[in-house]
């Protein structure tokens, strides 16, 4: 439970030394190592992490969760095809398995192989997982296949199941804000700062609901909080710019929507908003006729 909480705060060091802890007091026991290669993968350390995987399924030969993260295992070093028949012997196993089909979606879609990947998308839906994580996945999938309504079903069931997991309350104010239930989402964003104050999306996410309303101070806050934290994120310097524009800071303005230029050269708005600042500036200092 230490390795999982420390995991979701984001210390996947720590979290590994927890599951090493587990191993030490239970070596018999597969789902700890099952775990610590979960966490070495996410950490890119996948050969290490089959190691362990590997020694979950002699300890327990048949494991869909060591099947499941052996696949995770190799997709992270580029061997989709050797993931993909890991997926497949994890679903021989267990046919209902949603993170099975769900993982098995995700490498498919990888490989371009887009209806078998949405099938095996539908599948995971039918099966309804239980780990807020994969949920949080799914639900991903399903927003970028179009299907709207799912996707809020699964973040809403990931917040539902784990009422802490930032990403999921992002994910679900992004999902509510597609279809207009503005003001559920503003909820879900401010949720989500709360939660982890570094999320920077969703910081960018709040900032746009409370300009919506009007507040356009507090989304000022909120974009140059999502600037400084994802220096990178265009549209975080987009709408700082557009934020600090409105409050008659020009010159700051200007500066974030050259750095949005510089980060993306062909951002058409980043463009026609130095441009059309420039003009202002031009024309303040034409002489009078």
């Amino acid at each position: 439970n230490l390795a999982r909480l420390l995991r979701r705060l984001g210390d996947l060091e720590g979290a590994a030394k927890s599951c090493q802890e587990v191993i030490r007091l239970l070596p018999h026991s597969s789902e700890p190592r099952v775990q610590l290669g979960v966490l070495l993968t996410e950490q890119g350390r996948a050969e290490e992490a089959l190691r362990h995987i590997d020694e979950a399924l002699r300890l327990k030969p048949g494991s869909v969760p060591a099947i499941n993260g052996r696949g995770l295992a190799l997709a992270r070093q580029g061997q989709h095809d050797a993931a993909i028949r890991e997926y497949e012997r994890a679903l021989r196993i267990e046919p209902h398995s949603g993170e099975a089909h769900l993982n098995l979606g995700i490498a498919l879609s990888t490989q371009g192989r887009t209806n078998d990947a949405r099938r095996h998308f539908r599948q995971a839906l039918d099966r309804r997982l239980k780990n807020a994580d994969a949920m949080v996945t799914l639900g991903k999938m399903c927003f970028g296949q179009g299907w709207v309504n799912e996707a809020i079903t699964n973040f809403t069931d990931a917040v539902r199941l784990e009422p802490t997991h930032a990403l999921a309350h992002f994910c679900l104010g992004g999902a509510l804000a597609s279809v207009g239930r503005r003001p559920e989402a503003q909820q879900q964003f401010a949720q989500a700062v709360r939660l982890d104050p570094n999320l920077g999306e969703a910081r960018l996410g709040l900032g746009i609901e409370l300009g919506r309303q009007g507040r356009h101070l507090e989304a000022l806050e909120q974009f140059a909080e999502a600037v400084r934290l994802r220096p990178n994120l265009t549209e975080a310097r987009l709408n700082l710019g557009l934020a600090l524009q409105r409050q008659q800071r020009i010159e700051e303005a200007r500066l974030q929507f050259q750095e949005a230029l510089r980060l993306d050269p062909a951002n058409a708005l980043a463009r026609k908003y130095i441009e059309s600042g420039q003009a202002r500036t031009n024309d303040r200092l034409s002489p009078s006729p």
